[in-house]
């Protein structure tokens, strides 16, 4: 494992509230379970995570030859501690054979 996309808080201008998108388009190779491959969207300081987020990339036996996408949207208060880090990325769990593609992060501040 290892982040797909990390982004300091701190680079981030928002007075109050941050308004978070995460996404990935995947096609998945074989069915794909509750709890076998992740979205992940956490908010990390000194590498634990104070805000931490999950939807599954589900696929059936039927689905699994189409390109799907999820997105996973979060608002949240921007006061975090000094060194926070937001992060995203695909935990494949179970190693499931699938293709990943277009991994976004969009942050706002409002």
């Amino acid at each position: 494992y290892s982040p797909g996309i990390q982004i300091p808080v701190s680079e981030i201008q928002a007075q109050d509230i941050l308004d978070i998108s995460a996404s990935v388009r995947f096609l998945s190779q074989e069915k794909l379970g509750d709890d076998e491959v992740l979205l992940v969207l956490s908010i990390n300081v000194n590498d634990k995570a104070v805000s931490y987020n999950r939807i599954n990339l589900l696929s059936t036996v039927d689905d699994n030859r189409k390109i799907k996408e999820v997105s996973l949207p979060l608002k949240i208060s921007s006061h975090f501690p000094q060194g926070a880090i937001i992060s995203v990325y695909v935990w494949n769990k179970d190693k499931k054979n699938l293709l990943l593609e277009n991994v976004k992060l969009s942050v706002s501040g409002l």
